[in-house]
C-alpha cells in the first residue's frame, strides 16, 4: 500500500464536498457508507471501487454509494477512535490495533486504487495516524471560523448543547473556561471555543509532521478549484489526468462564508469575535511564556 491520503479539519468547514471531489480520482479508494454499515465486510467496498473504474457505473453508483468517514469502520478497527475525549496520539496506537487497521486498509487498496483517501473531522488524530501510516498526508480545509462556530449551532449532531464536561470536546483548557465563564456560558462562545480547541490540536500536529501537511483555504478553493486540486495532487503525489479534472467540475462548490453574519443576530457575531480575539490573545501568551 503507498502513502494514505487524510483529510482533516474542524469540520463544517467545507472538508466534505473537498473529500468529495478528491474522492474522484481514479488513484484513490475509500470507504462508502458499506463500510460504516457493515465494517467487516470491506470485500462490498473493494468491489465497488473496481465497478467505479468504469465512467456510466462510477455516475450510478455515485448517487447511492459515495465517500463516508464511515466512522463505525474506524471504530471496528481502532475502539474508541471517533469520539476520544482528547486528541489521540501516537502513543494510543496499541499493536493489536495497529494490526488490524493495516491489514484492513490493504484489503481495501489495489493494484490500479493504491492510495487510501479518508476524511477525519473534529480531533485531527494526525500524530496517531502517522504513528499508523508513517507515510500518510494530511490535506487541513480551513474555513473563517467565525462561520464554522455559526454552522455547528445549526446541526443536529453538536454537541455542545450538553456542555463540558459532557460534551465530547473533555474539560475546557482554564483559559477558555474563563472566557466561557465572561460570556455568562453562551452556546455560540462554545461553539467558537470548540473552533479554538480543534484549532490548537491541528497547530501541534502541523508542527510534529510539518513536511506531511498541506492546508487548503476553502474560499480560494471555490475561486480557483482546478489550481487548488493541482496543488493538491502534486503534494499528495497523485498523477494529474482530463477525467479527473472533469469529475472537479462536475461538483459545484460555493463559498457561502459569510452566511454566518445573516444566521447570528449581531450579540452573537459579537461573542464570536470576543471568544476568538481572546483565544489568540490567550495562545500568544501561553507561547510568550513558554
Amino acid at each position: 500500500m503507498r502513502e494514505p491520503i487524510f483529510v482533516v479539519g474542524t469540520g463544517r468547514s467545507g472538508s466534505t464536498v473537498f473529500f468529495d471531489c478528491l474522492a474522484r480520482h481514479p488513484q484513490v479508494a475509500w470507504l462508502s457508507r458499506l463500510a460504516g454499515e457493515r465494517p467487516e465486510r470491506l470485500w462490498a467496498d473493494r468491489l465497488l471501487m473496481a465497478a467505479r473504474d468504469f465512467p456510466l457505473l462510477d455516475t450510478l453508483l455515485g448517487k447511492r454509494f459515495g465517500p463516508s468517514e464511515a466512522y463505525p469502520f474506524w471504530d471496528h478497527v481502532v475502539p474508541g477512535f471517533s469520539n476520544p475525549c482528547r486528541d489521540l496520539l501516537a502513543e494510543d496506537l496499541t499493536s493489536v490495533a495497529a494490526t488490524r487497521a493495516r491489514a484492513a486498509v490493504n484489503r481495501l487498496v489495489s493494484r490500479s486504487r493504491s492510495r487510501f483517501l479518508a476524511k477525519i473531522t473534529g480531533w485531527p488524530r494526525v500524530r496517531f495516524l502517522h504513528e499508523l501510516f508513517p507515510g500518510a498526508y494530511f490535506i487541513e480545509v480551513t474555513r473563517d471560523p467565525r462561520a464554522v462556530a455559526s454552522s455547528l449551532l445549526e446541526v443536529p449532531f453538536w454537541d455542545g448543547w450538553r456542555g463540558p464536561p459532557n460534551w465530547r470536546r473533555g474539560p475546557l483548557p482554564d483559559d477558555l473556561a474563563a472566557i466561557w465563564r465572561d460570556e455568562r456560558r453562551s452556546f455560540a462562545a462554545l461553539a467558537a471555543i470548540e473552533c479554538v480547541i480543534v484549532q490548537r490540536a491541528l497547530e501541534d500536529c502541523r508542527a510534529a509532521v510539518p513536511a506531511r501537511f498541506h492546508r487548503v483555504s476553502y474560499s480560494e478553493l471555490c475561486a480557483n478549484t482546478v489550481e487548488i486540486f493541482r496543488q493538491v495532487a502534486d503534494f499528495c503525489h497523485l498523477d494529474w489526468s482530463p477525467r479527473f479534472e472533469k469529475a472537479i467540475h462536475a461538483i459545484p462548490l460555493t463559498d457561502q462564508s459569510d452566511k454566518w453574519k445573516r444566521n447570528l443576530t449581531a450579540a452573537q457575531q459579537a461573542v464570536l469575535q470576543r471568544v476568538f480575539d481572546r483565544a489568540q490573545l490567550a495562545t500568544t501568551g501561553q507561547a510568550e511564556d513558554e
